[in-house]
């Protein structure tokens, strides 16, 4: 995609919204905004390490591995 936050995930990743990031990572079509990359070839996990948040993007990474872990 042609900009820097192409999803709410990643705006909300970005800005560190902790409430916001699980609950957008909870409704049906997270893992394809979380697929997703933006303008810097960053995905929402990226932009919330880059923004300071590891403690985020470790939820979001931990909460996408378990979803993997349910779909097979």
């Amino acid at each position: 995609r042609n900009v820097e936050l192409p999803t709410l995930l990643h705006f909300s990743a970005k800005y560190g919204f902790k409430k916001l990031t699980s609950l957008l990572m909870r409704c049906p079509g997270a893992m394809q905004a979380y697929s997703v990359m933006n303008k810097d070839g960053d995905y929402p996990n990226n932009l919330a390490e880059k923004s300071g948040f590891s403690d985020l993007r470790q939820y979001m990474d931990e909460y996408a591995v378990s979803e993997l872990r349910e779909c097979s």
